[in-house]
């Protein structure tokens, strides 16, 4: 028997995708803080549905959102919908990520063949210069009987192991950002925990203009650290930001056009062999010379 609560956010995992180096991700959470634009999702901690306490809908997806099925293989002892844990043991109490209810992906007999999950198109297109952030709840439910009607008759369900998941980011129907299960292994049973997607994205990224996207798939695959494949995944408080795209030539981070500050901060950076100085392709090799001062000049000279 667990002694303790874990916050749901303990162990949460951040992709940095398509960023460059410290000073750009340090630089993208000073944006944050001033200049962070909430994007909607609908529906985004899955309350909108009406469950009795300790029970779960499974009978469609969430309102606001679709099934995801690429490989047509939703067929019956397949369920997706909401939960409410409630007093039940599915989750500790503290665990729900936000409200009382979470999404539920439970699919039994398909093991292997193929995901499935849930998909919002969001109304809002991809912008370039931007840096999208999404963040989302991951949780693996844990294993009990369900409490007495009108829930059901107190059946035990076995939810040992866990099938994996994704959480993407998508534009035109194409992946722009994906956490693919990073966090397997680090979800206790009863747990949930917090994955977050950020992807910075150029000006001439080729699906600038295309529709945004959220899906939140159960890769139903097998569990090899349990003896029981791994059935359900649950998801919750799903959120969407995006900020202005960091400027690489601010160096010191203030802000605006780049100025003799940010020239003498990356003399600085470049003169003690800081790895985020090391800018000459291949960026990270640990060399340092007149093409990394260049490539900064480069940088500067086109300025924010």
């Amino acid at each position: 028997m667990k002694t303790h609560q874990m916050s749901w956010r303990d162990g949460r995992v951040r992709l940095q995708l398509g960023m460059r180096a410290l000073p750009i991700i340090v630089l993208a959470s000073v944006a944050r803080a001033a200049l962070a634009q909430p994007i909607s999702v609908v529906n985004h901690s899955f309350e909108a549905n009406a469950v009795d306490s300790g029970c779960f809908d499974a009978f469609g997806p969430p309102s606001g959102w679709s099934l995801y099925d690429p490989f047509g293989i939703v067929s019956q002892g397949n369920f997706f919908g909401v939960l409410d844990p409630g007093p039940s043991p599915y989750f500790l109490a503290g665990q729900v990520p936000d409200g009382e209810q979470v999404a539920l992906l439970f699919f039994s007999g398909s093991v292997g063949q193929g995901e499935l999950g849930l998909t919002q198109q969001l109304g809002v297109q991809l912008e370039g210069g931007r840096v999208y952030r999404l963040s989302v709840g991951v949780g693996n439910i844990a294993s009990g009987a369900s409490p007495v009607p009108p829930c059901s008759n107190g059946d035990f369900f076995n939810l040992d192991g866990f099938p994996g998941y994704a959480v993407q980011l998508v534009a035109g129907g194409v992946v722009i950002g994906e956490d693919r299960n990073t966090l397997f292994g680090m979800i206790p049973e009863g747990e949930f925990r917090e994955s977050v997607v950020e992807v910075n994205i150029p000006a001439d990224h080729a699906q600038v203009g295309a529709g945004l996207e959220i899906r939140l798939i159960n890769l139903n695959e097998d569990d090899p650290t349990s003896p029981q494949p791994g059935i359900e995944v649950d998801f919750d408080d799903v959120r969407l930001e995006a900020l202005d795209a960091p400027c690489a030539a601010d160096w010191d981070g203030s802000g605006g056009q780049p100025n003799s500050s940010d020239f003498l901060a990356y003399l600085n950076d470049f003169s003690m062999q800081d790895p985020a100085a090391d800018l000459a392709p291949p960026e990270g090799d640990g060399g340092f010379d007149s093409s990394d001062f260049l490539a900064f000049l480069n940088l500067y000279a086109q300025g924010c």
